[in-house]
């Protein structure tokens, strides 16, 4: 896959939208129309999305659920390009604009958006125009339906809100793979080795850390280490910001600082808790690090 940052003339292509987040289960019957579609056709892929992500820009807020870096490696199964444009360099362009360019630039003989997508100046483009305006220019145009489940839609905010609740399962449902958070390795105060169980440090790059002890896994350089996963504020010690630290349960290379590694929650073993005194502490991370063990032990992955 090769990522742009301004559109490149092409032949003809396959376009699909959005902003991606997460790369859920919506999003992936999106992508793997619009790859079926471009396969049939043997034309290219083009994969468009947003950087900052437009919440960040309109709200000051976005909360995402993944880095930049976890959505351009998630888009790489399907894009032959991922065409990633600045949002405030296109957030004022009107919306019949926004497809010019996009059928000048890249030719497409399809595009695939969510049924919900929003494009151009105040948002004033929807699947309707598109639809509209590619049958006038003789490109087939699809908005593709909202997947559901017996709880309502699979979206991006769902799968937020899960997160923040600590449900790393469910959301884990809803994205189709475990929940992920990239970290850079950092050097730690000492504490848990004091403690009898030493950990790996990091200062987590993304914007939604669950709070509590977890089993997980530690992924550096494409390998794989069980894991008791710890991220809070270190209420006993009064903490303020958010650490993640990682406790391995097997032998691994381990990250030297600087270097970024990504810690995989599986299970939610218990929420933050404060402890009275480092005894009760030690005691109660001894009785999570056997709750892990036990959940590896039982192959549930």
């Amino acid at each position: 896959m090769e990522v742009l940052r301004h559109p490149l003339p092409l032949p003809a292509s396959v376009v699909t939208v959005g902003n991606f987040d997460g790369l859920h289960r919506g999003h992936l019957l999106i992508l793997q129309k619009a790859r079926d579609r471009a396969l049939g056709l043997r034309v290219p892929l083009v994969v468009i999305t947003f950087w900052p992500h437009p919440a960040s820009v309109l709200r000051g807020r976005s909360h995402l659920i993944q880095t930049l870096n976890q959505r351009l490696n998630s888009l790489r199964e399907f894009a032959r390009y991922t065409l990633l444009l600045p949002f405030q360099d296109y957030r004022n362009i009107p919306a019949l604009d926004f497809l010019a360019i996009l059928r000048d630039a890249l030719n497409p003989r399809t595009i695939l958006v969510g049924e919900e997508f929003r494009f151009g100046r105040n948002r004033q483009g929807d699947a309707n125009l598109l639809r509209a305006t590619a049958d006038l220019w003789g490109i087939e145009a699809e908005a593709v339906n909202k997947l559901q489940d017996h709880r309502g839609k699979v979206s991006s905010s769902r799968i937020r809100s899960l997160l923040r609740e600590g449900r790393v399962e469910e959301a884990s449902r809803l994205l189709s793979r475990p929940y992920s958070v990239e970290g850079v390795r950092i050097q730690g105060e000492g504490r848990g080795k004091a403690l009898g169980f030493p950990t790996l440090n990091f200062k987590p790059l993304n914007e939604i850390l669950p709070e509590g002890v977890y089993a997980g896994l530690l992924k550096y350089r494409g390998q794989l280490v069980p894991a008791a996963v710890y991220s809070g504020r270190k209420p006993t010690f009064g903490g303020k910001g958010k650490v993640l630290e990682v406790h391995l349960l097997g032998p691994g290379r381990e990250p030297p600082p600087g270097d970024v590694a990504e810690v995989i929650f599986l299970e939610k073993i218990r929420g933050e808790e404060k402890f009275q005194s480092q005894e009760e502490l030690k005691k109660a991370i001894g009785r999570d690090v056997e709750t892990v063990r036990e959940f590896f032990r039982r192959g549930e992955i």
